[in-house]
C-alpha cells in the first residue's frame, strides 16, 4: 500500500512539475518581465534601504520618494548604456565589412606561423563567413530585450503602487501567527539572500567589465564599452559567462588587427580578470549565501536556460537559491534543498 502510494505521489510531482515548466516556456512573454521586475524591485528596495541608513534622509524624506529616486536611478542608468550601446551597434554594423578584409591577413599570418599550406582552403572558408548575418542576430536580441524592458518597467511601477497594501494582504493570507511568522521567515530569507547575490555579483561583474574596458582601451580595441558591457553582462551566467565574455572581444581583435599576438595577450589578460574576479574575488565575498553545489548551478544554468534562453541563464542562480531556500521551511521538501546545497547545509 505504502509503495502504491508512494508512486502515486511520485506521478503527482511529475505531473506537476511537467505542467509548471510547460506553463513557463508558453507564458515566457508574461512570466519573463514578470521575474526580471521582481528583481528589479528588490534591487530598489536595497537602494532605498541603503539611502534610510542616512540620518537626515530617514527623518525628513518619506519612503515612497525614495523609492521614486532609486527607481529613476536605475532607469537612467538603465536608458543611458542602452544608448550608448545602440550607437556602439549601429557603428559596428557600418564598419563590419571593412573588417573583413583583414580575415585574409590573419589567416595568411596564421597559417605562415606555424607553417600551413591549406591557406586558400581557409581563406575560401574565411569568405564564406557572412558576419553581418551573426551581427544581425545579436542586435535582434538586443532589440528583444529592448521589448521585454518596457514590460518590466510596467512590472515595477505596479509592484511599487501595491508595496503599501502588500503587507495587510500577508496577514490576512497568514492569519494564525506561526504559520505568518514561518511565512515571513521565509520571506526575509528570500530578499536578503537574492539581494546579497545582486549586489556581490553586481560589483564583481563591474570591476570585471571595468578593468577589461581599461585593458581594450589601450590595445586600441574598437567598440571597447560594448565589449565590455558584454563581459559585465556575461559575467552574470554561472561558469561559462566568463569564457563567452571575454572570448568575444578577443576574436574582434583578430578583425581590427590581424595579428594573432593581441589575439593571444587579450585572451591570457582578459582570462586573468576573469579568473581573479569569478574565482577569487567572488568566493570570498559571497561566503555560503549562495550555498548551491557546482552541479546543481550547471543543471539550473541548463535548465532555466532550455525555459528562458540567456536571460534564463542569467537568473539561474537567484530562481535556485529562491527554490533551495522555499524547499527547507517545510519538512517534506528539507531532504531535496540539502541535495541541492554545496555541503549539505539546509538554507534554514
Amino acid at each position: 500500500m505504502n509503495h502504491v502510494n508512494h508512486l502515486r505521489n511520485t506521478a503527482y510531482v511529475s505531473i506537476i512539475l511537467g505542467s509548471v515548466i510547460a506553463l513557463l516556456i508558453l507564458g515566457r512573454i508574461v512570466f519573463l518581465p514578470f521575474v526580471i521586475a521582481i528583481f528589479v524591485w528588490l534591487i530598489i528596495r536595497s537602494i532605498r534601504n541603503y539611502l534610510l541608513k542616512i540620518k537626515l534622509v530617514k527623518k525628513f524624506v518619506a519612503n515612497w520618494v525614495l523609492s521614486i529616486v532609486a527607481t529613476l536611478i536605475i532607469f537612467f542608468i538603465i536608458f543611458i548604456v542602452g544608448s550608448l550601446l545602440l550607437q556602439n551597434i549601429g557603428q559596428i554594423s557600418e564598419q563590419l565589412p571593412s573588417y573583413e578584409e583583414n580575415v585574409n591577413n590573419f589567416i595568411q599570418s596564421f597559417s605562415g606561423y606555424f607553417g600551413l599550406s591549406q591557406v586558400k582552403d581557409l581563406n575560401e572558408l574565411a569568405s564564406n563567413i557572412d558576419f553581418n548575418s551573426y551581427f544581425a542576430g545579436i542586435l535582434n536580441s538586443f532589440s528583444g530585450f529592448m521589448s521585454t524592458f518596457l514590460m518590466v518597467l510596467i512590472y515595477v511601477l505596479f509592484l511599487l503602487l501595491e508595496e503599501k497594501s502588500l503587507g495587510v494582504k500577508f496577514n490576512k493570507l497568514f492569519f494564525r501567527k506561526d504559520k505568518r511568522e514561518q511565512a515571513e521567515n521565509i520571506s526575509l530569507k528570500l530578499s536578503e539572500s537574492v539581494e546579497e547575490y545582486i549586489f556581490i555579483k553586481t560589483v564583481v561583474s563591474l570591476l570585471a567589465a571595468f578593468l577589461s574596458y581599461l585593458i581594450l582601451i589601450y590595445f586600441n580595441i574598437d567598440f571597447a564599452f560594448f565589449w565590455a558591457f558584454l563581459i559585465y553582462i556575461t559575467s552574470y551566467i554561472p561558469n561559462i559567462g566568463a569564457f563567452i565574455g571575454m572570448i568575444f572581444p578577443a576574436l574582434f581583435s583578430v578583425l581590427q588587427t590581424s595579428s594573432i599576438q593581441t589575439l593571444v595577450i587579450l585572451l591570457v589578460v582578459l582570462g586573468v580578470i576573469q579568473f581573479v574576479t569569478g574565482s577569487v574575488l567572488e568566493p570570498k565575498w559571497m561566503g555560503r549565501s549562495m550555498n548551491l553545489s557546482t552541479v546543481v548551478v550547471l543543471l539550473s544554468l541548463a535548465v532555466w536556460g532550455s525555459i528562458w534562453g540567456i536571460i534564463g541563464m542569467i537568473l539561474s542562480v537567484p530562481l535556485t537559491m529562491v527554490i533551495s531556500i522555499v524547499l527547507a521551511q517545510f519538512p517534506q521538501t528539507e531532504k531535496v534543498s540539502m541535495i541541492l546545497s554545496e555541503k549539505g547545509q539546509v538554507p534554514k
